[in-house]
């Protein structure tokens, strides 16, 4: 193996594996056991060389970013933001109260008009065959307050 035969040689050469890949079957016949050993060692050694380096420019950013002064419009706009996120949410869990209420008996939708919310209650009527409820139902809007 002439791509290995002095150290700086076999060093560049195993650098290089890193991108391009390297040919274990020659690795592998000159010997079955120490050659891809070393190889191996070496491709785990860089991964966590070039782990902690990711992890250690990450760090140094985070540091850098939490020791930074507030920014007052950026509080003023995180405040704004989550008030207006709270009001959404207590206009959903008052429209899924008012769907509660409703129950079994009826459900809401947007009526066409653009009035607003209606109660749309449902009312079963038995048929004549068998006195069973048919599926014919009799609809009622009536406006929710």
């Amino acid at each position: 193996m002439d791509e290995f035969k002095s150290v700086n040689l076999a060093y560049i050469n195993v650098c290089k594996s890193l991108v391009q890949g390297l040919d274990f079957d020659k690795i592998r016949q000159v010997n079955v056991f120490l050659g891809p050993l070393l190889f191996l060692l070496f491709q785990f050694i860089c991964f966590f060389f070039l782990l902690n380096m990711f992890i250690a420019i990450i760090l140094n950013v985070y540091q850098e970013v939490v020791n930074l002064p507030e920014d007052p419009f950026a509080v003023a706009f995180r405040q704004e933001f989550w008030s207006l996120l709270e009001a959404v949410r207590e206009k959903m869990v008052g429209m899924s109260r008012k769907r509660r209420r409703v129950g079994q008996e009826g459900e809401l939708k947007m009526s066409a008009g653009g009035n607003g919310l209606h109660e749309v209650k449902v009312q079963k009527r038995s048929s004549s065959v068998g006195g069973e409820e048919s599926d014919a139902n009799q609809v009622k809007d009536v406006e929710m307050r």
